[in-house]
């Protein structure tokens, strides 16, 4: 399993914590990270945005450009970015050489779902020293970096470099309503060392019924992801689904890492992390 050599349980712990609370704390997160596809629509447009502010793009990302990249429909464009404009977390424009042409700009907001995610992860990874002692978290600060990060990651992200589509497990939970959000509470009482019990309080939390979160629960136990713990009734994550996880969260880390310590950036912090990247590895 990855976690014996390099991943650390209670990081782990904590970090699916974290993720399930950003939630249970932020009801609009259930609704905009309710499926991947939606979120790498907003990779989508937090990309094309630093694109734009690094001179690499002459526009910003258009809603004809959306439909094509998303893979979303016509009819789910039309609610979900109005949606996003709703609560403030972009602003829709007309070109002025094209008044039939719409850019789609990120608020300050939006941004900071990424960051939160970010903060969380890049924690994650310095608690398990992935970057031999040397710290990602502090640049998050930089604001330099962080753009050039966002173009460089979510370009390779969204080329296909890192897919969460490519992971069974991943695109299992995914593809359901609140299914991420059930996975990272169950492995997080996996690594306290506890079987999550009554599951249907979580119903709240995911904005779903407390009918679709049993039927959540029974899918995943037919696909082998999740048993049933004889003692307590709880639901315990299967041997497969804890080594799936696992290899998920690494390639995470791995993927991140690699493109926090690989930005074009001049901070001299920075510049200290890519020497010790380029010459430890990970």
């Amino acid at each position: 399993m990855p976690s014996q050599d390099i991943l650390h349980h209670g990081a782990l712990a904590d970090y699916c914590e974290a993720f399930a609370q950003s939630y249970e704390c932020n009801a609009l997160l259930v609704k905009l990270f309710s499926k991947w596809i939606q979120f790498d629509l907003l990779v989508s447009l937090l990309t094309a945005d630093a694109e734009f502010r690094l001179g690499k793009r002459t526009t910003q990302m258009t809603v004809g450009e959306i439909k094509e990249e998303s893979g979303l429909s016509h009819r789910a464009i039309q609610i979900f970015l109005p949606t996003l404009a709703f609560y403030r977390l972009i602003e829709i424009h007309s070109l002025p050489n094209d008044r039939r042409a719409r850019t789609v700009i990120p608020l300050p907001k939006l941004e900071k779902v990424l960051t939160d995610w970010l903060t969380q992860a890049f924690r994650f990874i310095d608690h398990c020293d992935l970057n031999n002692a040397i710290k990602l978290s502090p640049l998050l600060q930089d604001p330099e970096w962080f753009l050039q990060f966002k173009a460089q990651a979510g370009r390779a992200c969204l080329s296909g470099e890192f897919a969460w589509q490519d992971y069974p497990l991943i695109a299992f939970f995914s593809e359901r309503h609140a299914g991420f959000q059930l996975l990272a509470i169950v492995m997080c009482c996996h690594y306290r060392g506890q079987p999550c019990t009554n599951v249907s309080r979580y119903k709240s939390l995911f904005g779903v019924s407390r009918s679709h979160i049993f039927k959540l629960v029974q899918d995943a136990k037919a696909h082998g992801w999740i048993d049933q713990d004889a003692a307590t009734a709880g639901y315990v994550p299967t041997e497969a689904m804890v080594v799936a996880f696992e290899a998920f969260v690494l390639d995470e880390a791995k993927f991140l890492l690699h493109h926090a310590t690989t930005s074009r950036i001049t901070s001299q912090e920075a510049r200290e992390i890519i020497g010790t990247f380029r010459t430890t590895g990970l």
